[in-house]
């Protein structure tokens, strides 16, 4: 099938078309590599709810061509297979896309995509540092390493903490929820603006940095500058890691940890659970209310060795901590079977804390607490 070409991609084009593969496009749902010609330029961008990449690189053989494909990310997979180190790219009947090579082309449907080429969310920066990329690449790949002898395990790998300090960026992982170690790598950077402490996607930025090594090695002297800030998106700010060089950008959403961690568990568990008058409201990501019939239990998450669940409720309010009250308090926590109770702030309280590591338990928890207060809330608030 002919087609007029176009422009070409480079093969820098395509190392960082095959990088945006750590994004997981998923073209079912809309998602595409969005290439703009215009001004001379061939704009790249491509985004999904784990980050955005965005690149620009000068063609002044382009003119004044103007133009918009909604590119499926099957291209990458071709671009990697094939010997030349710059295919053309041309359009057919106006809805396909076809790239060729010396000998060998493919031809797939363009994205469907409504209304003008969207343009890449606006970022703030807070927090920088400039240092080469190859180190940065190859720190980050020895900072995932697992302490050795560890068996695999259904509990979470823990965050790693990126740390942006005068003169250095960190990498911090704490490993003691497996065994009694932490590690910490620090590199020299050339240049720091400001500090900043966030978890990241660790996973997804070193699949990124592999994707493009692998095809293009990192030349020692590349810069990368490495932010910390927020992006701007429809629905709203969202804290970022900004990683720049050359020509590209990637944001990758900050990691909230708990929710990263443990947020989908909690939700099955609760979402699963049918006792009578049950209501489920998810406040945060790391936050639950679940409405029973006789009370309000509050689910969240804190972190600890192990991360833990807090199930709690307030039994009544309006109390006073007179002296028969602590007695009672006193003896129940006693011979209590994990639950506490306790009065702060004219509140009286009953809660426990469930390790992550008993995650299922969590329904029975939630249950637990419930008879707690039907059962003592009478008792407790006439004493106070």
């Amino acid at each position: 099938m002919p087609a007029n070409p176009v422009t070409k991609i480079t093969l820098e084009e395509s190392a960082l078309l095959e990088a945006c593969k750590a994004l997981d496009l998923q073209e079912t749902d809309g998602d595409a590599i969005h290439m703009v010609l215009r001004g001379g330029r061939r704009h790249w961008l491509a985004r999904t709810v784990h980050g955005q990449f965005s690149a620009t690189v000068d063609d002044h053989t382009l003119g004044e061509v103007d133009l918009h494909l909604a590119l499926s990310d099957r291209i990458t997979w071709f671009l990697t297979s094939i010997e030349d180190n710059e295919p053309s790219i041309g359009i057919v009947d106006g809805s396909k896309a076809v790239i060729a090579s010396t000998h060998t082309s493919v031809t797939i449907d363009l994205i469907a995509w409504e209304g003008a080429a969207p343009e890449p969310y606006p970022i703030t920066v807070q927090a920088s540092a400039t240092l080469p990329i190859a180190r940065f690449a190859k720190t980050l790949a020895a900072a995932r390493l697992m302490p050795s002898g560890l068996e695999p395990t259904n509990y979470p790998t823990p965050p790693m903490w990126l740390q942006i300090s005068p003169g250095s960026v960190g990498l911090h992982v704490d490993w003691r929820d497996f065994t009694p170690t932490t590690s910490a790598y620090t590199m020299e950077a050339d240049e720091t603006e400001e500090t900043a402490v966030v978890a990241i996607d660790h996973l997804r930025i070193d699949r990124f940095l592999r994707s493009i090594d692998g095809i293009l090695p990192f030349e020692e002297d590349t810069e990368l500058i490495i932010g910390v800030g927020e992006i701007a998106l429809e629905s709203g700010s969202q804290p970022v890691v900004l990683f720049t060089a050359e020509d590209w950008q990637l944001a990758v959403p900050v990691v909230d940890v708990l929710a990263d961690r443990w947020g989908r568990q909690v939700n099955e568990q609760l979402t699963g659970f049918t006792p009578t008058g049950f209501n489920l409201t998810e406040i945060t990501s790391t936050s639950w209310v679940v409405d029973l019939e006789h009370c309000v239990v509050t689910v969240s998450l804190q972190a600890g060795h192990p991360d833990q669940v807090r199930i709690s409720t307030c039994l009544a309010t309006g109390v006073t901590d007179s002296e028969d009250l602590l007695r009672e308090l006193s003896n129940l926590n006693a011979a209590s079977h994990g639950e506490r109770l306790w009065c702060a702030d004219e509140c009286l309280w009953a809660a426990m804390d469930l390790p992550c590591t008993r995650i299922d338990d969590l329904r029975s928890a939630v249950t637990q607490i419930s008879t707690v207060a039907n059962k003592y809330a009478p008792l407790l608030a006439a004493l106070g």
